[in-house]
């Protein structure tokens, strides 16, 4: 990053973190994960301010589990053995991580989870998916969630049945 550069990054909406000490090092809490930091330092005291520093070489925070799940927009049978889900993304800041996908997993409502069935999207791109093979005029219990590599989110369920007849 050049310090041209540094006008792409916003204050903090905290305002300056203000220590009581001479200290050379400091944790700062509560950053948001996954997002890129830069600082500059500043000296006080009774006589008055320093000039800011330097802007410091950015760093990142760590990634973590994605915080936000994505909105159902449609869930429908499109046949008797087929259904259709669309939806749309959580918002980039909820997702705290490189973006890989979203999960689907489903299984008739009357069965035990360990039976669901899961589906992997690797495109965050993607907005609908249609599961097919299914058993007619069931009742299916799906559930989509987005996940980055250090997990998954939390999930948004739905309850879709596939139609009557063959």
């Amino acid at each position: 990053v050049n310090e041209d550069d540094s006008v792409e990054f916003k204050k903090s909406p905290g305002g300056p973190i203000r220590t009581n000490n001479s200290a050379t090092k400091l944790t700062v809490e509560g950053l948001e994960p996954y997002t890129v930091y830069a600082f500059h330092v500043q000296a006080v005291n009774e006589v008055g301010q320093s000039r800011p520093s330097k802007q410091s070489y950015p760093a990142i925070t760590l990634m973590e589990k994605p915080s936000g799940k994505p909105a159902v927009v449609a869930a429908h049978n499109t046949s008797s053995t087929s259904i259709y889900l669309e939806w749309s993304a959580p918002g980039l800041h909820t997702i705290h991580g490189q973006f890989q996908g979203y999960l689907i997993t489903y299984r008739p409502r009357d069965t035990s989870p360990r039976q669901a069935e899961e589906v992997r999207i690797t495109n965050p791109a993607a907005t609908s998916h249609t599961l097919e093979g299914l058993a007619v005029y069931t009742q299916y219990l799906l559930s989509i969630k987005v996940f980055n590599p250090e997990g998954s989110g939390p999930e948004t369920i739905v309850v879709v049945m596939t139609d009557e007849g063959a």
